[in-house]
């Protein structure tokens, strides 16, 4: 499971990195965009505090960032879930968290990092979208197209 997480979660920072590319370079200013970039990486904040037992506090789910902030999000975001997968990693350990409304859960880690993922992956599909209705370029953010500039050199 560990080699598995660890691709998923490169491939994540890739597709994230990717969209700061595509904003970048085109200069791309729609604020949807951003208040939909700034809800992913906010999501996988949040996650990453509740694998940890540490407080929301600060993290506003649908707050707009600028884009230079955005970018270092997604290397901060990379690095802090990379420091969950070390050797001792215990993926079926039930976390325990307060949903936005309240409720409590328990989850297994391998259940929430799946879900991280996922939810990345939507909403990734849905800047995409956007960008491609305002007449802006893409690039194909799949996880083949990834696989396909990173192969393994190794099988997991």
């Amino acid at each position: 499971m560990l080699e598995y997480f660890t691709r998923l979660l490169a491939y994540n920072r890739w597709a994230n990195h990717s969209v700061v590319i595509m904003l970048q370079e085109q200069s791309i200013t729609d604020e949807k965009i951003y208040t939909l970039f700034s809800h992913l990486l906010s999501a996988e904040q949040v996650w990453y505090r509740r694998i940890i037992g540490q407080s929301m506090e600060g993290i506003d789910l649908w707050g707009t960032r600028s884009l230079d902030v955005l970018a270092q999000e997604v290397e901060t975001n990379y690095q802090v879930w990379e420091t969950l997968l070390d050797g001792s990693v215990d993926f079926n350990r039930e976390v325990h968290y307060t949903n936005t409304r309240g409720d409590d859960f328990s989850t297994p880690m391998w259940e929430i990092m799946v879900h991280v993922m996922n939810h990345g992956t939507h909403h990734r599909g849905q800047l995409l979208s956007r960008l491609r209705a305002i007449n802006a370029s893409v690039r194909p953010l799949d996880f083949i197209a990834f696989v396909r500039q990173s192969p393994l050199t190794s099988t997991p």
